[in-house]
Formats: C-alpha cells, sequence, structure tokens
C-alpha cells in the first residue's frame, strides 16, 4: 500500500470561522487576507445578542506555515482587543 506523508509545506484546505465585535472585523479580516485567506462571507445572525457578534467566514489553501501565521495574527488581535476592554472595566 502507497503511504502518502502530509508536510506543512504542501497546499492544506483551511476553513476558518471567527466571532467577532464590530471593531474587531477589519483588522482580523485584513491578517488574514494579508495571509492568504480569502473572506467567503460576513453574517450577523441575532437581533439582540449582546455584545453583538458577526461570524466571518474564511478559506485557504496552501503552505501550512504561513496560513499558520495568519490565523496567529488574527487570533492576537482579537485577543489584544479583549485585554483592552478588560483594562477599561
Amino acid at each position: 500500500p502507497e503511504i502518502y506523508t502530509l508536510s506543512l509545506h504542501d497546499a492544506l484546505p483551511i476553513y476558518v470561522d471567527f466571532a467577532l465585535r464590530s471593531e474587531e472585523i477589519q483588522p482580523v479580516e485584513a491578517a488574514l487576507e494579508a495571509g492568504g485567506f480569502a473572506i467567503s462571507s460576513q453574517t450577523s445572525n441575532f437581533i439582540e445578542d449582546h455584545p453583538h457578534l458577526y461570524f466571518v467566514h474564511a478559506s485557504a489553501s496552501g503552505d501550512g506555515f504561513t496560513l499558520g501565521d495568519a490565523l496567529f495574527n488574527a487570533i492576537q488581535i482579537i485577543q489584544a482587543d479583549s485585554r483592552r476592554r478588560h483594562d477599561h472595566d
């Protein structure tokens, strides 16, 4: 039998979904797009949620290191925003 080993340099398909506050959308989308992700949609599913969340859906196919860096950067943006809000409360 043939065994296929996937490395992080192979073209990996990745699909991600983020639940974001309005002020996080632009910087997170920019970080994802800079890393090769395409934003496929942005939705708001709830009417009276608080805080109001938007759902950003994105996908990419490429080098796992590059895509991983983009995801890491996006998560760092969310964490920084969360810390800022926490420090102001």
